[in-house]
């Protein structure tokens, strides 16, 4: 990806029209303080983009295509990502609260000091995938296919995982209370605890250590 300084400064509203009227890709651009609510910015393809200081509410992005795109101090919040596309993007300093990734395809996907609590990952699949120092409290993960999911430093406080496999994941160095599975607790098979975590678990399956 190229350095920031070097992607040209963009007007989204502008280069979305043209990609729109042209179906042609959105390439080598950078957004900086924009501010849009309730805009449909589905089915478009961004590739080698930065989004900085943007602020995307209620915003449509189904369908939609992010090939080596930044978002840096970014807001999404309650926006809609269903059946996109995200490979090699990352998320910093971002909120994403109660956004929507539902039969997305995320590969190489970094999600770094960025709150996404009340997020919904349904029947996704995640390769590759990082979630740093990030507030995943609330968010729900269902049904979703994990490939070298790693993560560190993060909060899953109340997170569903019903029907999502974690068998792998280290969860070690997170903040994890409340977990909600399947009543038979098997999507915890596998994964990796610290001690003080395997004592929240076991009263999650009604153990008692003395």
């Amino acid at each position: 990806m190229n350095k920031i300084q070097d992607l040209p400064l963009c007007d989204l509203n502008e280069v979305k029209r043209t990609a729109k009227r042209t179906d042609s890709d959105i390439s080598g651009c950078k957004f900086s303080g924009e501010y849009l609510e309730s805009e449909d910015l589905s089915c478009l393809s961004f590739i080698n983009c930065m989004f900085e200081n943007c602020t995307f509410t209620d915003c449509d992005f189904e369908r939609s295509s992010f090939v080596d795109v930044t978002f840096i101090s970014c807001d999404l919040s309650n926006s809609s990502l269903d059946s996109s596309y995200l490979s090699r993007c990352e998320f910093r300093s971002c909120k994403l609260v109660g956004a929507e990734f539902k039969d997305c395809s995320i590969q190489g996907v970094a999600f770094e000091s960025s709150n996404c609590g009340y997020a919904i990952f349904d029947k996704c699949k995640l390769s590759e995938t990082q979630v740093k120092n990030s507030d995943m409290s609330s968010a729900e993960l269902v049904s979703c296919n994990l490939k070298a999911f790693k993560t560190s430093g993060s909060k899953y406080l109340s997170t569903s995982f019903f029907r999502t496999a974690l068998g792998g994941v280290d969860f070690s160095t997170c903040l994890v209370s409340g977990l909600r599975v399947s009543d038979t607790f098997r999507e915890l098979r596998n994964a990796v605890f610290s001690a003080n975590q395997a004592v929240e678990l076991s009263m999650l399956l009604g153990i008692r250590i003395k």
